[in-house]
């Protein structure tokens, strides 16, 4: 073969790849092959038993509310309507796939322990230790608070979705101000997700001494909402500090939580600042007490990674959590008649909800109670922290007019990473009843 100068291979390629032989009998199989890669999979979930007709009558009912729509709204809500099938169709195939349900947990357990591979939900870090994605995209991402960043947040959302709502401030302005109205203060206590103060489990960059990991836009956030006089209790410098001082790590090395010793900090420090800046009318209760309970779970963000049943790559993980005791003897339950209303999401639930594999008894209202000695009620949502529980109290409110009669202040809680891939929608409450 003549020398060639490999500096100039973009000249000699088309000729080299013109010339590239192949037989057609070669051409053919290899085009065969390739389309029954391609095909297969999904014609055995299409046509295999129960989980192909379950897929097929949910396109089918598409098809109908889409015919339905177009009879009673027109062409663009049928256009909706029928996207929002196909994405059902589509959601539906993979969740019944066989080949899904018997290759994908295997194979994702074998390139999780050789290469440390993770899924487009988590990432794999150091030690042992799982990340939640969005929880590191909100910590290594540009500000929230960019308008470039929520212009462009505004324009990515699915065509079978509802306009995102990516600014948090006007949303929070307008709770405050609706809380105002009926003399309620409101308090915000975003709480900080694991890469914010685990971040030496994530990279060899971070020894865990550096602080807590904020947002970019953090700081714009705060001075936006201070200048309107929300209270805000920022919780990651004092979870910060107490794991510096414990030497001991303050989340679930496999989950998006934090441990039941998180959730102390947490509630002592919402405590403090509801003690020194509200006026409660009634005077604390006391008798409130405690109990230890150990407490084991498998991580909500090793479940992400569907590996096989039984697997020990990620192990469950055992923690001592403190259930909260009535006076009466009896287990915490939210007070409807309390002057503290809790907002949260799976931050405040993780050692409330059974459902979360965490015990029951132990959340953040739970200590909340304990610190203050006081009935604190509850609106808590595992997932949508940025709109869930607002949307579920003005619910609440159309009922029941009277629902925040007895209320002095709403503690808003919310996983930090909502002030990046939250939808900040703007609820509107019902009046306040007059007299």
């Amino acid at each position: 073969m003549p020398y060639r100068d490999p500096t100039r291979r973009h000249e000699f390629a088309p000729e080299e790849i013109g010339h590239t032989a192949i037989s057609p009998t070669a051409a053919w199989v290899l085009g065969v092959l390739l389309l029954a890669t391609i095909a297969l999979p999904p014609a055995l979930d299409l046509f295999s038993g129960h989980a192909g007709r379950t897929v097929w009558a949910r396109l089918g009912n598409g098809f109908g509310a889409a015919r339905s729509a177009w009879r009673q709204q027109g062409f663009f809500a049928a256009n909706r309507a029928l996207l929002t099938a196909m994405d059902s169709f589509e959601d539906e195939l993979e969740a019944s796939s066989l080949l899904r349900e018997r290759l994908l947990p295997p194979v994702q357990e074998g390139l999780t322990r050789s290469l440390g591979l993770g899924n487009e939900q988590a990432y794999v870090g150091r030690d042992g230790w799982l990340f939640y994605r969005p929880d590191i995209d909100h910590v290594t991402g540009k500000g929230f608070l960019r308008p470039r960043i929520l212009d462009a947040r505004r324009r990515g959302g699915e065509a079978t979705e509802s306009p995102s709502h990516p600014d948090p401030i006007p949303a929070l302005l307008r709770f405050h101000d609706d809380l105002a109205r009926r003399g309620i203060v409101l308090v915000l206590a975003p709480a900080p997700v694991k890469p914010m103060l685990e971040p030496q489990h994530f990279s060899r960059r971070y020894s865990g001494n550096e602080g807590p990991l904020h947002n970019p836009s953090w700081t714009e956030f705060r001075r936006r909402v201070d200048a309107a006089g929300i209270a805000l209790v920022d919780l990651a410098g004092p979870i910060a500090v107490r794991q510096r001082e414990l030497g001991e790590p303050l989340y679930l090395a496999s989950d998006t939580h934090w441990t039941p010793a998180g959730v102390e900090i947490a509630a002592e420090t919402i405590a403090e600042r509801l003690q020194d800046g509200v006026s409660f009318r009634l005077p604390a209760l006391g008798g409130f007490a405690q109990r230890r309970v150990q407490v084991s779970g498998r991580g909500d963000i090793a479940v992400m990674l569907k590996l096989p049943e039984g697997s020990e790559l990620f192990p469950r993980q055992s923690v001592i959590a403190r259930p909260v005791v009535l006076p009466d003897g009896g287990y915490w339950q939210p007070d409807p008649h309390a002057e503290v209303l809790l907002l949260g999401d799976s931050f405040s639930n993780i050692y409330s909800d059974p459902g979360l594999g965490w015990g029951s008894g132990a959340g953040l209202a739970e200590r909340l109670a304990y610190h203050l000695q006081r009935p604190v009620d509850r609106i808590a949502r595992n997932a949508g922290g940025a709109y869930a529980t607002r949307e579920e109290l003005a619910r609440q409110l159309r009922t029941d007019p009277r629902r925040l009669d007895h209320v002095k202040v709403v503690v808003y809680e919310f996983a930090a990473r909502e002030l990046s891939s939250g939808d900040w929608q703007e609820i509107v409450p019902p009046a306040r009843p007059a007299g």
